[in-house]
């Protein structure tokens, strides 16, 4: 199994190179990435920081419930992460479920 940190690299070159990302009802914007999180814009405008700590929660999630990877957003409040779940989803989903869990 692929680290954690490899796993979040993967996700953020994919969201540098595409641009873009989409939960079910969301777009988000590839702003940039610093040393501890990815800046992402919401549709709104407003950037928002995605730590890579709750990336690693995600994936961990997801590991331990590839459910959560079809559930949607709302699947990853079960894990804790609110307020930032339907850009953290996008940002997971750029990977196909097998790049996240091998």
């Amino acid at each position: 199994m692929r680290s954690d940190d490899a796993v979040i690299d993967d996700i953020i070159r994919t969201f540098e190179a595409k641009g873009m990302c989409s939960s079910r009802h969301r777009n988000f914007r590839f702003l940039r990435r610093t040393s501890e999180s990815v800046i992402v814009e919401r549709e709104n405008g407003n950037e928002v920081r995605i730590p890579f700590a709750v990336l690693r929660t995600a994936i961990d999630a997801i590991r331990s419930d590839h459910t959560i990877y079809s559930g949607g957003p709302n699947r990853l409040r079960e894990c804790g992460i609110t307020h930032i779940n339907s850009p953290t989803w996008a940002l997971v989903r750029l990977l196909t479920l097998d790049r996240l869990i091998d």
